[in-house]
């Protein structure tokens, strides 16, 4: 198996490692759910400057959408309590208002 293979089963497992974990209490839900979201963060970045440097934005329904969808669980987390998974959500909030404001900016009439 090839590294990039190994890589790609060790991003399958992750998620999914740390919600069984979760579920049985080895470590905290909201770590849990921190630590899946914080996953997420990289690969949106390349999005971001590939659509700065193309001048193109993503499908202004799902960056709407999705942007719409992080605020609120934000707003969930603060509601639990649920301190580390706030941070996180937060930063993917953010980024995917930067991905929405793109969308608008470069978009083709």
């Amino acid at each position: 198996m090839n590294d990039m293979m190994k890589l790609l089963v060790v991003e399958a497992a992750f998620a999914p490692a740390m919600a069984l974990l979760a579920v049985v209490r080895v470590i905290s839900y909201d770590l849990g759910i921190a630590l899946i979201l914080f996953t997420f963060a990289p690969a949106l970045f390349p999005a971001i400057v590939d659509n700065y440097r193309n001048k193109t934005g993503w499908n202004l329904h799902s960056t709407v959408t999705t942007t719409m969808g992080e605020w609120a669980i934000l707003f969930i987390f603060v509601a639990m309590g649920l301190m580390l998974s706030v941070f996180i959500t937060a930063f993917l909030s953010l980024v995917w208002t930067v991905l929405l404001v793109q969308s608008f900016l470069y978009r083709e009439d």
